[in-house]
């Protein structure tokens, strides 16, 4: 199974200008493991998301592209 956050993940980071390997230290993994997520063969773990925002300086709405309306929020 392909994840689709990868596909984001490389897309912020190249927008960032930063490689595999300088968004890894930012936020304290391996290149492989910042490279396995941008090919869809795994994703990051919920408590990895908040650092990859703040390092790629994009909210976590974007990141996991889940936009909800007030509305929707509502029970």
């Amino acid at each position: 199974m392909k994840y689709e956050i990868g596909g984001r993940i490389r897309f912020f980071r190249k927008k960032s200008g930063l490689t595999q390997e300088q968004l890894a230290q930012k936020i304290d993994v391996t290149k492989n493991r910042v490279s396995n997520w941008e090919q869809g063969i795994n994703r990051p773990d919920a408590d990895i998301i908040g650092k990859i925002c703040r390092a790629l300086n994009v909210s976590p709405s974007s990141l996991l592209d889940v936009h909800l309306s007030d509305e929707e929020l509502t029970p």
